[in-house]
């Protein structure tokens, strides 16, 4: 048959920790509002996924976190 009973090796590696900080302030005049928010404050370069589709030495392809981000919302009430 084209099966095998024979268990198959995986390779597993283990990701190391990591740690975020999203920073977020704003304010509101009822009529006015505005926040600032930063994600990923240190601009930490985490690896969140890695596949290695059986390379050796463990070689494959990596997901790493969004890098520090900011960005402005703002909204008016008319």
């Amino acid at each position: 048959t084209d099966f095998s009973s024979s268990p198959v090796s995986v390779s597993h590696a283990k990701l190391p920790d990591y740690q975020t900080l999203k920073l977020q302030v704003g304010i509101d005049n009822g009529q006015f509002n505005a926040q600032l928010y930063i994600n990923n404050l240190t601009n930490e370069d985490a690896l969140i996924g890695y596949s290695s589709n059986g390379g050796a030495a463990l070689t494959g392809q990596g997901t790493v976190i969004q890098p520090r981000t900011v960005g402005v919302f703002a909204g008016y009430k008319f």
